[in-house]
């Protein structure tokens, strides 16, 4: 009987691939299955796996066309034999003993999902990073009165329990029902579109910020890492919300739905960020923004919220507030400081806009003056 499935989605990484492999297949707990699905690789990525699954009977390889990394893992899930399923992405690695720690915590208590740190792996240094939640078995009442801090602990935004499925060791049965049920086009946030509906939902949970052996790489220009597809950001938040909203209404906790509401606006502060240093034109940034505008229920979830820590806060309440021409001013002044310099056709929409907004009001907030 296999006890784990490592499920590997796989796209264009050629230059890590054969790292990743080896380091699942040369763990020191043995009884694996290793499912290396290739969504559609246009490199040599294929011929590796190939090349692996010739030598190594416990490799299975899936190709399929590319429809991005939800219906990659689904493909791995739908064929899974093991008691437990964790996912290793394609460009990083495992430490060796990093599956026999998990499984001893699993062995133990066979709770529904085991959780553990990882590290942030820069090449040349790594940074640990581990859950904010302290380490034990939670089942019952303990579990449930996670409820209100599961997904942040009110700051912004700490994360309690990382989202990523990389982090986690789930029982078959219960990934079964919650991932093969995410809509494809959740491209943003997708492991939190599974990840978190299985915690609020399933029975026990094991916490070990001890393991640490899986090796987020950083890598420059990866599709996860990089600002490119902002101004379909806001659409993918508002999938990923839409979805998330449907799941947690079945629990009708109000202490989830506000974690909901906050992770909305962090995801939306992550997408001002990306907005402002993305290469996208000003009437391109404007239009995304009318958008965001045009969402009312944004504006509610801003006002039930404490937006005292949050980065972004002057930009959030411009928007709030409708204040569309003061939000595109600050952009244009942050940007013109960026270049230094103003090209004829921004400096004429620059001026449209001090003339429309409130530069004191700008002034007051920025504590700065223009």
């Amino acid at each position: 009987m296999i006890k784990i499935s490592v499920i590997v989605p796989i796209y264009n990484t050629e230059k890590y691939l054969c790292e990743c492999i080896e380091s699942i297949i040369n763990q020191s707990f043995r009884n694996i299955e290793v499912i290396l699905v290739n969504d559609g690789s246009t490199d040599s990525s294929l011929l590796i796996c190939n090349k692996y699954a010739q030598n190594d009977k416990r490799i299975q390889v899936i190709s399929k066309d590319n429809e991005g990394s939800v219906s990659a893992r689904k493909a791995g899930v739908k064929v899974a034999t093991g008691d437990y399923i964790t996912f290793v992405d394609s460009d990083d690695y495992l430490e060796l003993d990093t599956l026999e720690k998990l499984y001893k915590c699993a062995e133990k208590d066979y709770p529904d999902v085991v959780v553990c740190a990882f590290m942030q792996d820069f090449g040349t240094s790594v940074v640990y990073m581990k859950n904010r939640l302290s380490n034990g078995f939670y089942q019952g009442e303990e579990l449930s009165s996670l409820y209100d801090k599961i997904m942040n602990q009110g700051n912004f935004y700490t994360f309690s329990i990382w989202p990523s499925l990389w982090t986690k060791l789930c029982k078959r049965e219960i990934l079964i029902e919650y991932h093969m049920k995410i809509p494809n086009d959740i491209t943003m946030g997708d492991d939190a579109g599974v990840t978190f509906p299985i915690l609020f939902n399933c029975k026990s949970i094991v916490i070990d910020n001890s393991i640490s052996g899986y090796h987020y790489r950083v890598v420059e220009g990866s599709l996860t890492r990089k600002n490119d597809n902002v101004l379909k950001y806001f659409e993918q938040i508002s999938n990923l919300y839409v979805y998330l909203k449907e799941e947690f209404s079945k629990k009708m906790n109000p202490d989830i739905d506000a974690q909901l509401q906050a992770y909305r606006l962090y995801l939306i502060d992550g997408g001002m960020n990306r907005l402002k240093k993305s290469s996208h034109t000003i009437k391109e940034r404007m239009n995304c923004i009318e958008n965001i505008i045009k969402d009312t229920d944004i504006f509610k979830d801003i006002e039930k919220s404490d937006l005292s820590n949050y980065p972004n806060k002057i930009y959030i309440k411009l928007i709030m507030h409708g204040k569309f021409a003061d939000y595109v001013l600050i952009d244009l002044i942050e940007m013109l400081r960026i270049v230094k310099s103003i090209p004829r056709g921004v400096f004429r929409r620059l001026k449209y806009f001090i003339k429309k907004a409130d530069v004191n009001k700008y002034k007051l907030m920025c504590g700065r003056s223009v």
